[in-house]
Order: structure tokens, then C-alpha cells, then sequence
């Protein structure tokens, strides 16, 4: 059973790093990889749970140029299955994903100094060469080693750290494990910080305010909030086709004028 579940980690880490062969499709964020941890584990309710537990806390973090972030990916699929296998909440999962994905984009930041370096000298050889080929063998044999390497870590962690992630949480005092469920409570409050900071600016600002109040103190539910949204971005589309129809209308009729005094003169 145990070690079923290592190789369901192990697949479900390499399908989280195939966007290295597909594109970004969002399928390396925890709110997706525990969905399908908790379905491999047979527990898909617990898994979507502490998924989006693990991803609020992530949501603003994103690789920036050479920054290598914290790697939600290898994070949010261990920080899933540990937690599920312990039988423990979404604040268990995040104490958990939180540290692993810290240690993994150090091995993320390695892979990128030392070995992706190697394949980019054999595409120069190649591209010098006008060798197409060797370009994109080399391109996909870099990726594949990259995604095989972090889902053999991966399983190999909850392969072989099952029994110590189990005595480690029975050995925290529930004190200090009240004192982690708050401070994870406020992760997900710094993830939309850091969302915000890249997307809120004096013109969006207003809208974002005008939601919070509309959940805060009127109690309105997400899907009221996102009609509301859909109606006044309706309404200012609207808006501004006909302020642009009106001023190419202006702008033709002063055409016009201007024609026409010429003409009398």
C-alpha cells in the first residue's frame, strides 16, 4: 500500500513538472495536484480540501525571471499526501508543504546553475552545426530529466518519510501546533498580498474595494460578487464603444466642416 502510493507520488510530481513539455496550464499549482493526491489516495474530499489550503497560501508566487520561488509544485503534492496519510487537517498539510518546497527549489536553483547550463552548450554546438534535431533531442532530454528527477524525490520523500512525519507530528505539543494553525491561517492572507501587489494599481484598486465590501458587509456570496462584476464590466464596455462612436462621429463631422469651408473659400 505504501508503496503504491510513493509511485502515485512520484506520477503525479511528474505530471506537475510536464508543463516543461505542454506549456503553462496552471497543472503544477497545489490546488490541482491535491485533487489528484486525494483521488489516488481514495480520499478526494481531504485532498481538494488541503490542496486549496496549500495553494492559497502560494497563489502570489510565481518564478520572476532567474528567482527561483518556493516550489508550490513539489510542496503541495507531499504536503497533500503526508497530511492525508497522517489522517490530519489543511494546517498539517501546509506545515508540512511549506518547508519541502523550500528545500526543493534549492534543488531547483541547482538544476538550473549546473545542469541545465550542459544542455545549453549542446544546443549552441548544435545551432552552429544548423543540426535542428540535435536542438530539440537535447531540449526534451533536459526536461524529461528534469521532471523525472524531482517525482523519484518526491516518492523516495514519502516513500521513506511516512513513519517520521507521523512520529514528528505526535511529538508536537498541541500549543505549538495551535500556534503553527494560526500562523498558516495567515499565509493565505500574504499569498493575496503578493497577488495584489502585481495587479492592484489606482485604477483597478476601486473594483477590489468595491468587492471586499460587498462580502465583508453585505454578505454577498462569491457568485453574486462575480455577477456584479460581470454586469459592470458589461456596463463599461458599453460605455466606452459608444463614447467611441461618439467622438469618431465628432471627429467626421468636423472633417466634414472643415471640407466644406475649404470648398466655399
Amino acid at each position: 500500500m505504501l508503496l503504491i502510493q510513493a509511485l502515485w507520488v512520484a506520477v503525479i510530481t511528474f505530471l506537475g513538472k510536464f508543463d516543461f513539455f505542454i506549456g503553462n496550464v496552471m497543472l503544477q499549482r497545489p490546488i490541482l495536484l491535491g485533487a489528484l493526491v486525494g483521488l489516488a489516495f481514495g480520499n478526494l474530499r481531504e485532498g481538494i480540501i488541503i490542496g486549496f489550503a496549500i495553494e492559497l497560501a502560494f497563489i502570489g508566487t510565481q518564478m520572476l525571471g532567474t528567482a527561483v520561488p518556493p516550489d508550490f509544485t513539489v510542496g503541495g503534492v507531499l504536503g497533500t499526501a503526508f497530511a492525508l496519510k497522517a489522517g490530519d487537517s489543511s494546517s498539517v498539510g501546509l506545515t508540512i508543504a511549506i518547508p519541502v518546497a523550500v528545500l526543493s527549489a534549492l534543488l531547483v536553483s541547482f538544476f538550473y546553475a549546473v545542469i541545465t547550463p550542459l544542455f545549453d552548450r549542446l544546443c549552441d554546438k548544435y545551432a552552429a552545426e544548423d543540426n535542428s534535431a540535435g536542438i530539440t533531442t537535447s531540449f526534451m532530454v533536459a526536461g524529461f530529466l528534469f521532471d523525472i528527477t524531482f517525482a523519484v524525490i518526491a516518492g523516495l520523500a514519502y516513500y521513506f518519510g511516512t513513519g517520521t512525519v507521523k512520529e514528528v507530528l505526535a511529538a508536537i505539543p498541541n500549543n505549538l501546533l495551535k500556534g503553527i494553525t494560526v500562523a498558516t491561517g495567515m499565509l493565505p492572507a500574504l499569498g493575496f498580498a503578493q497577488l495584489l501587489q502585481n495587479m492592484v494599481d489606482k485604477k483597478t484598486a476601486v473594483f477590489f474595494f468595491l468587492g471586499f465590501l460587498l462580502a465583508a458587509y453585505l454578505k454577498v456570496p462569491i457568485i453574486g460578487i462575480v455577477a456584479f462584476a460581470l454586469v459592470l464590466i458589461s456596463l463599461m464596455s458599453f460605455m466606452r464603444n459608444q463614447n467611441s462612436k461618439e467622438t469618431m462621429t465628432s471627429s467626421n463631422s468636423s472633417t466634414l466642416e472643415n471640407g466644406d469651408d475649404d470648398n466655399e473659400f
